[in-house]
């Protein structure tokens, strides 16, 4: 079952309305779907490739907006629409490097995966150019993304705002790859 968690600012819509009413299922051939009754409803969605330990804090509903460097309407993400959470292990090195890209404080979240996996589903509402280095830091606690890390933005090149509408978590996580 789609459990909803946190950052909804608004109601979803869409194909929102039937995952809230289903079961989260994998099929044999490893598919992830949405059982209705006796039926599996299977969805094809595109997926937000979202690193850990900020896929974590998407889930608990504690990073509300996504910083990329480029915007809703590109690369075949749309406003508004619902693509899966794709959870992916993050660059190498420890767990510790990792964790220290982002702002935190004393958040418990899930361990960090040891292959990539759909955790649930995210849909964003709209996106906006951070003109300099001061407006993104200004939404540190929104991107968590620690100022200072790897991952802060340089103010060289673009970088966006994705407002995220909601993120709902999956029961039980589906494997991708192999």
């Amino acid at each position: 079952m789609f459990k909803r968690m946190g950052t909804a600012a608004g109601s979803a819509i869409d194909r929102a309305d039937v995952l809230a009413t289903g079961h989260a299922v994998v099929s044999a051939t490893g598919h992830a779907g949405v059982s209705r009754g006796l039926g599996l409803v299977r969805l094809c969605l595109s997926a937000l490739n979202v690193q850990w330990p900020f896929s974590q804090l998407l889930l608990l509903g504690l990073k509300r907006k996504e910083a990329r460097k480029y915007a809703l309407g590109n690369r075949g993400i749309n406003v508004g629409e619902e693509m899966w959470l794709l959870e992916t292990r993050g660059d190498a090195g420890s767990d510790a490097k990792q964790l220290a890209q982002a702002e935190m404080s004393d958040e418990m979240i899930g361990p960090r995966p040891d292959k990539s996996h759909i955790i649930g589903t995210i849909m964003c509402s709209h996106s906006w150019p951070y003109c300099d280095r001061a407006s993104s830091h200004g939404d540190v606690a929104a991107h968590r993304v620690k100022k200072g890390g790897r991952k802060y933005w340089s103010g060289e090149r673009e970088m966006h705002g994705w407002s995220v509408r909601s993120v709902r978590a999956l029961e039980t996580l589906v494997p991708v790859g192999g």
